[in-house]
């Protein structure tokens, strides 16, 4: 803050705002509960910290923040410039309707998509940050956790994984690379077939199906269950499918939360239909819903 005086203090007056200057910045010294120093990630706190971390950015990555993509002044810096898995796959497959104007949704509608089509560089990318975070968690709540074998975020994290490697598989052609890091390297993956991707996506599933820490009809098991049967469905495999669910209470739902702050907390689904942007026709291209 800066502060424009015409006249300069007595040196006691000087001297009794310094004084009170250096005391209040001891009274004012906070805590961030929610800041995790890096130096302590490696910890059961550092591994909890990943797991919420990783719920967030699927969300991000799945619903989007619905900042709308290639208009020009939008500068948030928490905007991942993606509508998000439900929305772009939606207009594809004429599950939604896109009444907008922005041409980056058109093109996805009309399925004139290309390589440079805004958006969809930044969905692929929020998918594997999503992917990357969810198994990095689990990782390090299977490594430093209290009690990996009672903790049912680890089935959580795989599952998670999975479901991204569905999103990916089901939203782009054959050629998806799965990198990692190792250290502060990139190790850069092979192409997959999509047929490689859920089968990525279904061992995942199988992992996290196999933890000691959840049974059929708990809500991580139900959430794995119902991965497996959709990358199942993908693959044609129906009996395999159905069997895969069997378990599933009926009621059975998995939630993920939203805010309005900042950005990458926000429902993009909601606020697309909320603000007409997209809709729902009745049997739009002749596949969408009744």
């Amino acid at each position: 803050m800066r502060r424009t005086q015409r006249r300069s203090p007595t040196p006691a007056v000087a001297l009794t705002l310094v004084v009170v200057g250096a005391a209040a910045c001891g009274l004012l010294d906070t805590q961030q509960p929610n800041i995790v120093d890096p130096g302590t990630l490696d910890t059961p706190i550092g591994a909890a910290a990943k797991r919420l971390g990783a719920i967030s950015i699927f969300a991000l990555a799945k619903d989007g923040d619905f900042n709308p993509v290639a208009v020009p002044g939008n500068e948030d810096a928490f905007n991942d410039f993606s509508d998000g898995h439900i929305l772009l796959s939606g207009i594809l497959a004429d599950e939604f309707i896109n009444p907008g104007f922005i041409p980056s949704r058109t093109e996805v509608d009309l399925r004139l998509a290309q390589p440079t089509t805004a958006g969809l560089g930044e969905l692929y990318q929020s998918l594997h940050r999503a992917r990357s975070a969810a198994e990095d968690a689990a990782a390090s709540l299977q490594a430093f956790g209290d009690d990996p074998d009672i903790d049912t975020g680890i089935p959580e994290m795989l599952s998670l994984a999975g479901f991204v490697y569905i999103f990916l598989a089901e939203d782009f052609c054959s050629g998806i690379t799965v990198s990692h890091t190792e250290g502060e390297q990139i190790i850069y993956g092979q192409q997959l077939t999509t047929a490689q991707v859920f089968d990525t996506a279904i061992t995942r599933f199988n992992a996290a199906l196999a933890h000691p820490s959840i049974v059929p009809g708990d809500p991580i098991h139900s959430l794995a269950s119902v991965g497996l049967g959709r990358a199942l469905l993908n693959q044609g495999l129906f009996p395999e499918a159905a069997a895969a669910v069997a378990s599933v209470p009926p009621d059975f739902l998995y939630e993920s939360e939203h805010a309005t702050t900042p950005a990458a907390l926000h429902n993009g689904v909601f606020e697309a239909f909320n603000n007409g942007e997209f809709g729902a026709f009745d049997q739009a291209g002749g596949n969408g819903l009744n």
